[in-house]
């Protein structure tokens, strides 16, 4: 205990913040990147009657998620510097850890994006509550804001093509 009292006095605070932010976004920069690749997956998968009303749908979705993760990577940029540059780090760093069973049916494949948005938000809110009171970063945090109504909007469109 003595040891770590003494670390923390040697630790810069504001540096410790700063990799907390970064750990943070790399985290979120990781679970968007999944869940891009499965949306692009979801649009290559689809084969119901609904086809190329959820095509251009889906694909309207992954260059939102694109725009996401490119702003994630330069919030990154601007934070610290440190984003992760394999796949195998992305695995490492991601939350949402499930997996896509590439099954074709139009209702499956909306209620898995649905929960992976779903569990981005609840994400999202942790972290907007960390980069506000743990960690005072008011850019982050408003970025991050920006993010959850992106999601909750996505959220909503995609509720909409189930019955």
């Amino acid at each position: 205990m003595i040891v770590q009292e003494k670390i923390k006095q040697i630790v810069d605070v504001p540096m410790l913040r700063q990799g907390e932010t970064i750990t943070l976004l790399n985290s979120l920069l990781a679970d968007e990147f999944q869940l891009y690749v499965t949306t692009r997956r979801a649009k290559r998968d689809i084969k119901e009657t609904d086809f190329n009303v959820l095509n251009k749908f889906f694909e309207i979705q992954f260059q939102i998620l694109e725009n996401i993760i490119q702003r994630t990577d330069e919030r990154v940029y601007k934070v610290g510097r440190f984003s992760p540059n394999s796949l195998n780090d992305f695995l490492k760093l991601g939350r949402l850890n499930g997996v896509y069973d590439g099954t074709n049916d139009q209702q499956n494949i909306i209620n898995k994006l649905l929960e992976y948005h779903k569990l981005i938000i609840n994400l999202l809110h942790n972290d907007i509550i960390i980069t506000v009171e743990a960690n005072p970063d008011t850019d982050t945090s408003s970025f991050l804001s920006e993010l959850l109504e992106q999601h909750e909007k996505i959220v909503l469109m995609l509720e909409s093509h189930l019955p």
